[in-house]
């Protein structure tokens, strides 16, 4: 049995993409079967994209998160569930529990002053909270 990949997509001005498909090959008697496994998709902002994207969100909280989406890398579920207990802003870092990460391991991001930041103007909801 032998898997390989086939690599296609171009990059232009406007979105890298990448697309990866993968297959298995496996001899059954005098046939080789080959099999889909699936596809990987990579897509990449431009330097401009990102910048652009990051002047247009406004100030809501769904716009909070995408920028600590786009900060951190963290997971879509561990930013929007994120609590006030989580965070340290005098050590500048968030730090996730085992109980919600995915791989069960504790994990912790640093933050940014531009995340800082961001965090005290939405401080206003932490009264109530956690």
């Amino acid at each position: 049995m032998s898997t390989f990949a086939i690599i296609g997509g171009a990059a232009s001005e406007v979105n890298h993409s990448k697309q990866v498909m993968h297959f298995r090959t496996e001899e059954h008697g005098r046939k080789t079967v080959t099999t889909f496994i699936g596809k990987i998709r990579e897509n990449c902002l431009s330097t401009k994209q990102y910048h652009t994207l990051w002047h247009c969100l406004g100030d809501t909280p769904s716009h909070a998160a995408m920028r600590f989406l786009m900060v951190t890398g963290a997971r879509k579920s561990e930013v929007t569930k994120m609590t006030w207990s989580e965070l340290d802003l005098d050590a500048q870092i968030w730090t996730l529990p085992t109980t919600r990460t995915k791989t069960r391991q504790e994990r912790t991001y640093p933050l940014p002053a531009v995340l800082i930041k961001l965090l005290k103007e939405w401080s206003w909801t932490r009264k109530g909270s956690d």
